[in-house]
């Protein structure tokens, strides 16, 4: 069973937010980092179905900090890195635990963090895998999406529909007005569920500290599948927030 729900999160982190990787990044390539989210009652209803973590609270889980390059695609496995540490996965135990907790049964958390690092932090040049964590575990912290869109009358309902444009602008709240975003849904008929999110950050230019940063609009992506949250139509009200 462990084998099969193991199986059916690979699958999901390829369906889930469909953010198209390339096999072989180059660091060079980086111009920004991707904070991306899962909002997980719509994951894993049409995603995952009965494999999710019993009991998971109606928010945003953080998928991971990704590298993304000029066209906003992710920038993935630029190097070969070993398995990070059981020790120093021990240490960020506590803290990450609670901002970045695994929602698919049979996933341990070591694992989650170990995988997304190896695919994806390695792409942060000069960074450990101390640097990643640290990093995740702050920005994680530092924007609580779901209470973000709570605070700016965009809640959870399954009757009341929200247009893109009013989720953008809950969220530009934070990250600045006009600063694009992507928004992934799974699309029902002609109704959009919010499934995922995710927010472009960069390192703040001259700064010695790698945990330093700031917001950025995201890159324009042309992948109909990576940011179709509305189907194209910005201010119709087609939304559902499960």
């Amino acid at each position: 069973m462990k084998t099969l729900v193991y199986v059916l999160f690979l699958a999901a982190l390829v369906s889930n937010i469909v953010y198209t990787a390339q096999s072989i990044g180059e660091y060079k390539d980086v111009t920004h980092y991707q904070y991306a989210i899962t909002w997980a009652p719509t994951y894993c209803k049409y995603l995952i179905h009965d494999h999710c973590v019993p009991n998971l609270p109606d928010r945003f889980f953080m998928h991971g900090i990704w590298a993304g390059d000029a066209s906003g695609r992710t920038v993935d496995n630029c190097k070969v890195e070993p398995p990070i540490p059981i020790d120093l996965l021990k240490k960020f135990e506590a803290r990450l635990s609670k901002s970045w907790p695994p929602i698919i049964q049979g996933m341990t958390a070591f694992r989650l963090w170990g995988h997304e690092y190896r695919k994806h932090g390695v792409c942060l040049k000069d960074w450990t895998a101390t640097n990643y964590l640290n990093f995740a575990d702050r920005v994680s912290l530092n924007n609580n999406i779901t209470k973000l869109l709570e605070t700016n009358g965009i809640k959870i309902s399954s009757t009341v529909k929200y247009s893109r444009g009013a989720i953008e602008k809950a969220i530009q709240t934070k990250i600045g007005a006009g600063f694009s975003m992507y928004l992934g849904c799974q699309q029902v008929g002609t109704l959009y569920y919010l499934k995922s999110a995710a927010i472009c950050i960069k390192k703040i230019d001259g700064t010695k500290f790698l945990n330093v940063y700031e917001f950025v609009s995201c890159p324009q992506r042309i992948d109909p599948n990576y940011n179709n949250c509305g189907g194209g139509k910005t201010e119709e009200e087609n939304i559902f927030l499960l």
